[in-house]
């Protein structure tokens, strides 16, 4: 899990990348519900942003459980991503 400053973003974003053997075990709502708290608990960033492409369905879902929102679409290296 790390946080990502793109150039075309204000604000950085979520990035995270598992190993097959670790999917689906919550280590990644874990970890990224673990440093949002500790981002927003030393008022670090006054928002985090997440993208991902719309047809990544598990990482939309993990999102949305971890109370983010969509705000639009991104059309970057001509790949449409959602964040």
């Amino acid at each position: 899990m790390t946080l990502i400053k793109r150039d075309f973003l204000i604000y950085p974003d979520i990035g995270y990348a598992l190993l097959p053997n670790y999917m689906h075990k919550g280590y990644a709502k874990e970890a990224i519900f673990t440093i949002l708290q500790e981002l927003k608990y030393a008022n670090y960033f006054e928002k985090i942003n997440a993208i991902t492409l719309l047809e990544n369905e598990k990482s939309v879902s993990l999102l949305m459980k971890l109370n983010f929102k969509f705000e639009n679409e991104i059309l970057d290296h001509s790949e449409l991503l959602h964040l």
